[in-house]
C-alpha cells in the first residue's frame, strides 16, 4: 500500500512539474508536445492576431503548431498585421509526416536535403531562388527577394540540424530589409519537427544573438520534448 502511495505521488509530482515546464501543449498525432517557456519569448500561436499572422504566411504543405514573440512584440500583438514583427520563431510540421514515425535516419535524410536545396554560399544554384519564390506566390506576398546566401549547416545535437541562411526582401513603398534565420530540422517524440528563428539583420551582432539565441532554443525544446 504504501509502495502504491508513493508511486500515485511520484506520478503526480512529474506531471505538476511538466505543466510548470511547458507554456503550451498539443496533441499532435498520438505523442504530446510541449512548447516550453523561453525567456524572453511568449508562446502566442492560440493569440488571434498572431494566429493570422501564422497562418498566412505558411504554405500549404506545413501547419503551424507553436509561433513565440518577444516580449515587446507580445506587448503590442494587434499592430504586428501592419507594422510587421522581428524577433520571432515558429514550430511547424509537414502535413503528410504528421502520423510517421521517424527516427535518426529520416532525421539525416532531411537534412541532407536541406543541404541540396539550399547549398552553402559559394555552392549557390538556381534553386534555392525558385523554391522562395514558388512559397511567396503560394502565400500571396508581394516581395522580391535577392539571392539568398546560406551560411552554414551545422549538427547541434544528434537531434537537431540547423541551418543558417539570410535573404534580401524588398516590399514596395518600404525598401530592402534582409532576414536572418536558423531553420532547424528536430526528431521530437519520433516525430520530424520544425523550427525557424527570425531575425532582421542590421548589424553583426544580430547575427551572433540569433546563432546564440537559436541554440538555447533548440536546447530547450529537445529537453521538454524527451
Amino acid at each position: 500500500m504504501r509502495a502504491m502511495t508513493i508511486l500515485l505521488v511520484f506520478l503526480v509530482v512529474n506531471d505538476l512539474r511538466g505543466q510548470e515546464e511547458c507554456s503550451r501543449t498539443l496533441q499532435y498525432s498520438d505523442q504530446e508536445l510541449c512548447f516550453p517557456f523561453i525567456e524572453g519569448m511568449v508562446e502566442s500561436y492560440e493569440n488571434e492576431y498572431v494566429k493570422i499572422l501564422a497562418d498566412n504566411t505558411e504554405v500549404s504543405m506545413n501547419e503551424v503548431l507553436a509561433f513565440y514573440v518577444n516580449d515587446t512584440t507580445h506587448q503590442q500583438v494587434p499592430e504586428i498585421l501592419t507594422q510587421g514583427i522581428d524577433d520571432y520563431f515558429k514550430i511547424y510540421a509537414t502535413k503528410s509526416l504528421r502520423d510517421q514515425s521517424q527516427n535518426l535516419d529520416g532525421l539525416k535524410s532531411a537534412a541532407e536535403e536541406i543541404k541540396v536545396a539550399f547549398p552553402v554560399a559559394g555552392e549557390l544554384n538556381k534553386n534555392i531562388e525558385q523554391i522562395i519564390r514558388e512559397e511567396l506566390k503560394e502565400i500571396n506576398f508581394e516581395l522580391e527577394i535577392g539571392k539568398p546566401s546560406v551560411l552554414s549547416h551545422d549538427w547541434h545535437q544528434p537531434n537537431v540540424h540547423s541551418s543558417v541562411l539570410l535573404v534580401k526582401y524588398a516590399q514596395p513603398g518600404l525598401g530592402e530589409t534582409t532576414i536572418a534565420m536558423c531553420m532547424n530540422a528536430m526528431l521530437l517524440k519520433e516525430r520530424l519537427i520544425w523550427m525557424a528563428y527570425y531575425r532582421e539583420l542590421t548589424s553583426e551582432e544580430i547575427l551572433k544573438d540569433l546563432a546564440s539565441k537559436n541554440k538555447k532554443i533548440i536546447n530547450q525544446i529537445s529537453q521538454a520534448n524527451q
